[in-house]
């Protein structure tokens, strides 16, 4: 850290100096020197990093390094992008004389001048390493976090949520984390693309604050206008930075001192607007924590930057937003899990009241038809006395033959039974009577057989109808894509307190699942029928086993009742 310093056009000449050094008001363009003697043995290279200033390095007055040289980078930018590297220097047993010549930036009023490191390769990425690692991991973490959320963004995308807080959260996460992964020195000095990096940094900054004042938006009910014009506010700068680079009146790194106070001014908004709003809605009470850290640790990062506190710039920053990501990212998959098992639930609760209303329904067309088959004996009754003296009248007259043809006429006329009885349970027979109605107007044969007249103690008959209309239904859904030869075969049977049941019916062979669970072919996700089925069963100290055989669906189902 010892070097001696030449600048040119001054009496300024062979000045010992300490580094790190700042050298302040010096016209732009001029070089300044830093040499020193160095002996540098096998296997040694040399660490360097130069800020916004070209550099050139040289042994014993031989050129082994240059950077930044004119023409060597973009033309609106005056001057170059910081650059770290790891330079080959050449061995000898002697000391070799190692001057770094830097040109005094344009765009700027000092000049930084970082301590060289020098030692053995493998050691001097160790260290490195070790000194730079932090931020480059929390850097990828972030982007990783916001990545993920995004991608879940698009999977929510179909369904009924509003997904929307997610992707801003991800985006959040992806621009701070491009922000912070680009201004670490370990990516400059592994991808060596400074030029990209520094738009990277800038862009990554620049942005950063939109998403999350788009995301608190999201997540509170009510508009807040103050965030509003903070977005407006934002989004405008962000483009004006850009404006100003790409004409190259203003470069980012003196637009970024504007965002450097309006980025704490969004983090403090979002957060008071989140933590005043979170007495009155207990959902965003549990988000006031994670933004009070986003908040606290932007101002201390700007205290930081002006007192220097801790040597690693957005250090405090970058550890605040990954405690803030992972936070919110926590509370947020709470409140989608919350929001899916309600989904779920409301589903199921749907599905069963519409296999109840069929039940009601097939309840009513049965008794629909015994009153009017009541009806019809109540008047057939009525008419029998009349029918009594007609064919006493024939007998009397010994007219055999007119007699039979009248008995013959009235048998026609006996209305016949139309309700079907599967067992004595009612509820039961209901169900079966509407789905085995519905299976014969899709021309689906039926063979129902149950042995289920014993009363149940430990479950009740709405959950046998919803157990048993759900596999009727699936059962006459899947055959209804059937081309060939439909059919629904059911037996079940009551035996030392468990029931039993066992159904085949024909399907397409066309199956799909995730994991243990079958898609549904009506809503393309995973259905509500085969695992109330299962609920019900497991509930009950039983087990229920679907199988796809070739064409033929097999559920065999056992519970105790």
């Amino acid at each position: 850290n010892e070097m001696y310093m030449d600048i040119e056009g001054t009496d300024i000449k062979g000045q010992k100096i300490t580094l790190p050094y700042t050298l302040k008001d010096v016209e732009a363009g001029t070089k300044i020197s830093l040499y020193n003697d160095f002996i540098i043995s096998q296997s040694n290279m040399m660490y360097a990093k130069t800020v916004y200033a070209p550099l050139t390095v040289t042994v014993d007055g031989k050129e082994v390094y240059s950077y930044g040289k004119e023409g060597t980078f973009p033309s609106i930018l005056r001057d170059p992008p910081t650059q770290v590297c790891l330079i080959n220097i050449p061995t000898s047993d002697n000391a070799r004389h190692i001057e770094f010549v830097y040109e005094f930036p344009y765009d700027r009023n000092v000049l930084s001048l970082s301590a060289p490191l020098y030692g053995e390769g493998s050691n001097l990425m160790r260290y490195l390493s070790l000194k730079m690692i932090y931020q480059f991991l929390c850097a990828i973490l972030e982007i990783f976090i916001g990545i993920f959320l995004m991608v879940m963004f698009l999977a929510l995308t179909p369904s009924e949520v509003n997904a929307r807080s997610v992707l801003w959260l991800g985006l959040f996460g992806v621009t701070f984390g491009l922000w912070s992964f680009c201004e670490c020195n370990f990516t400059v000095l592994l991808m060596q693309q400074p030029y990209l990096l520094y738009v990277g940094t800038f862009v990554g900054m620049f942005s950063c604050s939109l998403p999350i004042l788009l995301f608190a938006q999201e997540i509170i009910d009510k508009k807040s206008i103050i965030l509003i014009i903070l977005t407006v506010i934002s989004g405008i700068s962000a483009c004006i930075a850009v404006l100003l680079q790409l004409v190259g009146k203003v470069p980012f790194h003196k637009s970024m001192f504007f965002f450097h106070i309006l980025m704490p001014i969004n983090f403090v908004a979002v957060a008071a607007a989140v933590f005043i709003n979170g007495f009155k809605e207990k959902r965003l009470a549990k988000f006031s924590a994670a933004f009070f850290i986003l908040a606290a640790s932007a101002i201390l990062e700007l205290v930081n930057y002006s007192l220097n506190i801790v040597s690693s710039k957005t250090l405090i920053l970058q550890t605040g937003v990954f405690i803030f990501l992972i936070l919110t990212e926590y509370f947020s998959g709470i409140d989608l899990r919350k929001f899916f098992a309600l989904k779920s639930e409301n589903r199921r609760l749907a599905d069963s009241m519409a296999i109840m209303e069929k039940q009601m329904t097939a309840q009513y067309e049965s008794g629909k038809i015994m009153i009017d088959t009541a009806e019809e004996l109540k008047k057939q009754r009525h008419d029998l006395k009349h029918q009594y003296v007609v064919l006493d009248g024939f007998i009397a007259r010994k007219e055999y033959d007119r007699a039979k043809a009248y008995i013959t006429e009235l048998i026609k006329e006996i209305p016949s039974d139309k309700v079907v009885f599967y067992c004595r349970n009612e509820a039961i027979n209901a169900i079966f009577t509407y789905y085995v109605n519905a299976a014969e107007e899709h021309s689906i044969k039926t063979d129902i057989s149950l042995d289920i007249n014993e009363k149940a103690k430990n479950i009740t008959d709405v959950q046998l109808c919803i157990l048993f209309g759900n596999l009727l239904e699936n059962a006459i859904e899947a055959c209804c894509r059937v081309q060939g030869e439909r059919f629904v075969k059911l037996y079940a049977y009551i035996k030392a307190g468990m029931m039993y049941i066992a159904m085949d019916n024909s399907y397409d062979g066309n199956i799909r699942k995730k994991g243990k669970h079958f898609i549904s072919s009506k809503r393309g996700e995973i259905g509500t029928g085969l695992r109330s089925v299962a609920a019900i069963a497991e509930k009950h100290g039983g087990t229920a086993k679907f199988t796809e055989n070739e064409n033929v669906f097999e559920s065999s189902v056992c519970l105790m009742i």
